[in-house]
């Protein structure tokens, strides 16, 4: 995959996933600095889990760094995966 500034992101927190996007990446794009979106809810049931979002910008999200973990052959942030290449948001109703 070829990651860029602007390419989206999801991080997986358990069930909940929150979208980001890349906003800077060390030359061999091993570790990445990404910033939060904000979803904007289009249509649907969160509760059933059919909702649509979009995502806009937020210049004030929070901003993380991601980096690439070979053991598990994919990007880490804490003790979160962080999947790139789609933005994607959920929060589990159960909890």
């Amino acid at each position: 995959m070829d990651i860029q500034i602007g390419t989206r992101a999801t991080k997986q927190v358990g069930s909940d996933r929150y979208p980001y996007e890349v906003i800077g990446m060390t030359a061999s794009k091993k570790t990445l600095t990404l910033r939060e979106l904000k979803p904007v809810h289009v249509s649907g049931n969160f509760r059933s889990g059919d909702a649509v979002y979009t995502f806009a910008q937020d210049p004030s999200g929070p901003i993380i760094t991601a980096r690439l973990s070979a053991k598990h052959k994919a990007f880490r942030t804490d003790s979160c995966f962080v999947y790139i290449g789609e933005a994607n948001y959920y929060q589990d109703p159960n909890f």
